[in-house]
């Protein structure tokens, strides 16, 4: 065969022909060879059948990358080629667990639609069987089949019938959507899919919905009678499949006006939805949204603003109706509304003015409104800071605030807003600065100096904005220590939160921060607390009145007391001595967050032991499992000084997989002398596992117990094969060490 494939240049007459020569060239070679040498001695119709036994053959072979190959293939085949191979991909398709091979085979059946109807059993069964893919595999190959019988259109319907009643929702969702997809001709289904419309499943219910829909005017006799269904869930959905139907049927009309009516929040956000299928006059459309836009139901407004936006055409007749909902007692109508007006542009302008000229307004939601116009709107904001109404002046410097670019210009407006005479406005105006974030570095200056401002809301929002728009630097922490001492509870906490949040270079807030630790607050108190665990061992000047604290009445205030001398490191170690007392405390809180404080003080092996020994011992399992954590951490040879106190709690199926950790870690020391008795009375114990541990350390203990070879060799005869192998093996560990 001659290979025709085109090259970026080829040699004639040793020159270089250009493309579209050598191409004429190539194609009058073509028409003058001979079939001897330029064609294929088979006729066309022998190679498609040598084709078509190759394709069948590889896909019943066991090659996986030759059935994959071969099942994409087939999408490529004549239809009466197709027609041919379809029982043979209906088998690959009943057999095949692979999900490329699947969906190849599936995309074949989807392209031969109704010719491929001999498919539909193979096809529904498929979808209610899982062929072993991962979850979201299973879910697509569910997809392919629903879309594979829905191209089969007519032929299918009956099986998708039945797939409606399967347990598994997503084989519900599917079906209903494939009839949707076959339309008309699957009216039949019409009383299946009403049943589906009070499913459990929301996607079932939304599939169904919408596929009644697609089923046009052969539906409307089935939905019309489930608007007064007792269920709301089938009377939303009937509603807004009756939204979907194509057509002015003055019933279809009826029943979707009155919907909106409904006591149900569902059925009439289904009802605003399906209004625009109706072709109602301008100003009664126009009443009717406006009146839900009212709802104290979110979702009820969210649908009437979705309806109205529909036509922005009609948003500059609602500005008056509109620009009163600003004035509404709910909150969510009047933002909602405000929303609205500025979808219509810097003509709402006017309107967001004379509405923050009342107090009824929203000062917050209107400033946002106007921020959303954007550049446009800029001009009028920059003359209302000026406005004589200070609520106007507010909404005026929020909306700056919030367009982007921000120019130094607005910077500097802003800035001059802080000494207005109004302390709102002044809030306002501080607000705005900080959320420009750093592009309101230059206004830093001004806004330090409200730091000392009467009023203890304006010095709380400076803190804040200057944390937002400054540089976190060593002035800005010495601006903020003074504040530390506030007489507001509320300012202190600021300053305390915002000072640990700039890291290390608050440090030298530290003694004034220990001192409110002490603080009446018990907010203050906790907020003081996280400041010093932030600075851990630097923090070393809090430790004695932090152990102080430690017998203050409030169990919750004693917690945050042992998690801040927890994390103080080896610098609270003075405090062992009062907290190594809590492990017998009432409070079980108190008791194991006191082991988790010990564990931390970073203290010697010969401080922690008799601690420790006492923790293992107690009858609280928490203290026990914060004992044993603190043992992991010791070295081995500290560790196997405990292992008469860790064996016994082998019994404990909480404890036990530490214990074994623990027990295989120190299995190579030796065991020391003074653990002996204790291990030797463990051999009593009634739990197999202490048992069978108690026989392995005095085993490690060599000739130290030799008294206790006699007990030991009694397991040797144990009913328990593991207890016979370790009776046997520190029988011979002890005598082996004898003299």
């Amino acid at each position: 065969m001659i290979d025709l494939r085109p090259r970026s240049s080829h040699s004639w007459s040793g020159g270089q022909l250009p493309r579209v020569t050598m191409w004429v060239a190539m194609i009058a070679v073509m028409q003058t060879c001979t079939p001897s040498w330029c064609q294929d001695p088979r006729s066309l119709d022998q190679i498609e059948r040598d084709r078509l036994e190759q394709l069948a053959s590889q896909l019943q072979g066991e090659e996986l990358q030759f059935r994959r190959e071969a099942a994409i293939a087939t999408l490529s085949l004549d239809r009466s080629l197709q027609r041919e191979l379809l029982p043979l991909l209906i088998e690959r398709l009943d057999r095949e667990k692979d999900g490329q091979v699947r969906l190849a085979v599936l995309a074949t059946i989807t392209d031969m639609g109704p010719d491929a109807a001999e498919a539909v059993t193979v096809l529904a069964e498929s979808m209610r069987v899982d062929h072993g893919g991962r979850t979201n595999e299973e879910t697509h190959q569910d997809y392919r089949v629903a879309l594979a019988l829905a191209s089969i259109g007519a032929p299918a319907v009956d099986a998708l019938r039945q797939l409606l009643r399967e347990p598994a929702a997503n084989d519900r969702a599917e079906a209903a959507m494939a009839l949707g997809r076959i339309g008309p001709p699957a009216s039949l289904a019409c009383p299946d899919l009403i049943q589906l419309l009070s499913d459990d499943e929301p996607r079932v219910r939304d599939e169904a919905t919408l596929a009644l829909g697609l089923l046009g005017e052969s539906a409307l006799e089935s939905l019309l009678p489930e608007v007064g269904n007792a269920d709301p869930k089938v009377v939303a959905g009937a509603i807004e499949a009756l939204g979907n139907i194509p057509g002015d049927q003055p019933e279809r009309r009826k029943a979707i006006q009155a919907a909106l009516d409904h006591d149900d929040t569902g059925v009439r956000t289904a009802a605003i939805r399906a209004i625009e299928s109706v072709a109602l006059p301008a100003d009664q459309w126009q009443g009717l949204l406006l009146e839900h836009l009212q709802s104290r139901s979110k979702e009820v407004r969210l649908a009437a603003i979705h309806a109205i936006l529909t036509h922005p055409d009609r948003l500059a007749a609602m500005t008056q109706p509109l620009s009163e909902m600003l004035h509404h007692a709910d909150d969510g109508v009047a933002q909602h509304a405000a929303f609205l007006l500025y979808r219509i542009g810097p003509e709402a302008m006017p309107s967001f003015f004379a509405a923050l000229e009342r107090d009824t307004s929203r000062v917050e939601s209107i400033g946002q409104a106007m921020a959303m116009i954007g550049p446009s709107a800029q001009e009028s904001l920059v003359e209302a800071i000026s406005h004589p109404h200070p609520r106007v002046r507010q909404a005026a410097a929020l909306a700056l605030g919030g367009i982007r670019p921000a120019s130094q210009d607005t910077i500097q407006r802003l800035s001059s807003g802080l000494s207005d005479p109004d302390v709102e406005t002044r809030r306002a105006f501080l607000k705005a600065i900080g959320s420009l974030e750093v592009m309101g570095r230059p206004a830093a200056a001004v806004v330090k100096d409200l730091l000392g401002d009467s009023d203890p809301g304006l010095r709380e929002e400076a803190i804040a904005v200057l944390f937002r728009i400054a540089l976190r630097d060593q002035e800005l922490v010495q601006r903020l220590m003074p504040l530390i001492n506030d007489g507001e509870t509320s300012v202190q906490l600021r300053a305390i939160d915002t000072l640990q949040a700039v890291g290390p270079i608050g440090r030298q807030a530290l003694p004034a921060v220990i001192e409110q630790l002490g603080n009446p607050s018990i907010t203050v108190r906790q907020s003081s607390a996280a400041f010093v665990s932030s600075h851990g061992g630097s923090a070393s000047a809090a430790v004695a009145p932090l152990t102080t604290m430690l017998e203050d009445d409030d169990a919750a205030w004693r917690l945050t007391v042992i998690a801040t001398l927890g994390k103080l490191g080896s610098a609270a170690q003075a405090s062992f001595s009062k907290l190594s007392d809590l492990i017998d405390d009432p409070d079980a809180k108190i008791r194991a967050a006191s082991v988790d404080a010990v564990g931390n003080l970073g203290l010697d092996a010969a401080e922690l032991l008799p601690y420790l020994e006492r923790a293992l011992a107690s009858s609280d399992s928490d203290v026990q499992s914060g004992a044993l954590q603190i043992v992991r951490r010791l070295g081995n040879d500290q560790a196997i000084a405990l292992i008469a106190s860790i064996v016994p709690l082998a019994a404990d199926e909480e404890h036990q997989r530490s214990v074994l950790r623990a027990a295989e870690r120190l299995e190579p020391l030796t065991t020391p002398p003074q653990a002996v008795k204790r291990l030797r009375e463990l051999l009593s114990h009634e739990h197999v596992e202490v048992q069978r541990l108690a026989i392995r350390f005095l085993g490690q203990a060599g000739d130290a117990a030799e008294d206790s070879l006699e007990q030991i060799r009694a397991y040797l005869q144990a009913s328990d094969e593991s207890i016979q192998k370790e009776a046997a093996a520190a029988v011979a560990k002890i005598e082996g060490a004898s003299p």
